[in-house]
């Protein structure tokens, strides 16, 4: 690498927002969490459930996927915490987290009482 291409990458770091350019949307277990879900049901509605979960969690996956890399970083974490509290991880529960995220953060927004 010449003299002149290491001060070009230089200069192109600094000036990239490498917080949220390199965000990656976290992955989870869709399959371990459906199967999950669909197992608590009713056996007769299981498929119906395993279908439906697919289709909600992959909506809400590609809603986030458009967002994600704005999101300030300490929601991205928080917001993934949360959202594999339960085991494997759902886009449904991180795109919730992230939705109640910006509404506190926005001016005047209501915070529920401390128990």
């Amino acid at each position: 690498m010449t003299r002149a291409s290491r001060h070009l990458l230089a200069a192109v770091l600094c000036v990239l927002p490498i917080g949220s350019a390199l965000a990656k949307m976290p992955k989870y277990d869709l399959k371990a969490y459906c199967h999950h879900v669909a197992a608590s049901s009713d056996r007769s509605k299981s498929q119906a459930i395993l279908k439906g979960c697919y289709q909600v969690e992959h909506e809400s996956y590609n809603a986030l996927k458009r967002i994600w890399d704005k999101l300030p970083a300490q929601t991205r974490s928080y917001c993934d915490k949360v959202a594999r509290s339960g085991g494997a991880g759902s886009y449904i529960v991180l795109q919730g987290c992230v939705a109640e995220e910006q509404a506190a953060a926005k001016p005047g927004a209501k915070t529920p009482p401390q128990n």
